[in-house]
């Protein structure tokens, strides 16, 4: 724990003081967003995210409460407060960069997405991926679960520089951000239930 907690710390002052001029990464954009035969693909994979991210847990509570299901329930906060959690940091941390985004500052990359608006870095819509990607490796740790979720969660990145709206720096924070919250949130979590069930068997002693 400690030595991600290092890591993410050093990479988020790095790309800080980075964030305002990078031009490699503009010729990287450059080039993805000048490929536009997937376009409608990846606006459409790009927008699924943010309902992925709603529809997971709500299914689980919805299951768990009709059947009475603990686990599912469980499952549903677990998902849930990761995902909050997510998009509230990266809103934060959005508002402390304040970074252009790429058709912005670069008159030759092209926005296709016109829903993207606000900062930057980091990519909310890689965050997210990335975050119910981890969740759900976490709670199913199977191959099944780990490779199709986060080939998603790749995509999805990579759809926000094809789309225009993204730096490389972005989608690796946003995924950065968005796993690193999800491991912490199970982590948290994990340790409050069993703070809460040692607590309760001393009382029931």
């Amino acid at each position: 724990m400690m030595r991600f907690l290092i890591c993410f710390t050093v990479t988020l002052y790095t790309l800080l003081f980075n964030a305002q001029s990078l031009p490699w990464e503009a010729h990287i954009v450059q080039r993805a967003n000048a490929n536009t035969i997937l376009t409608p693909f990846n606006k459409n994979i790009s927008h699924s995210v943010y309902i992925l991210g709603l529809t997971i847990p709500s299914a689980y509570i919805i299951k768990g409460l009709l059947s009475r299901d603990s686990i599912a329930i469980g499952r549903a906060w677990r998902i849930g407060l990761a995902g909050a959690g997510n998009i509230a940091i990266t809103y934060l941390l959005k508002e402390s960069i304040k970074r252009q985004r790429p058709f912005e500052t670069y008159a030759e990359i092209h926005a296709y997405d016109n829903l993207a608006h606000g900062y930057s870095m980091p990519s909310g819509h890689s965050a997210t991926a990335f975050n119910v990607a981890s969740s759900l490796s976490l709670e199913f740790p199977k191959w099944y679960i780990i490779i199709p979720t986060y080939a998603y969660a790749t995509w999805v990145a990579y759809s926000r520089l094809q789309l225009g709206v993204h730096y490389p720096s972005d989608v690796f924070m946003g995924a950065l951000t968005g796993t690193g919250i999800a491991w912490l949130s199970k982590k948290m979590q994990s340790r409050w239930l069993g703070h809460v069930q040692t607590k309760n068997k001393k009382e029931n002693k």
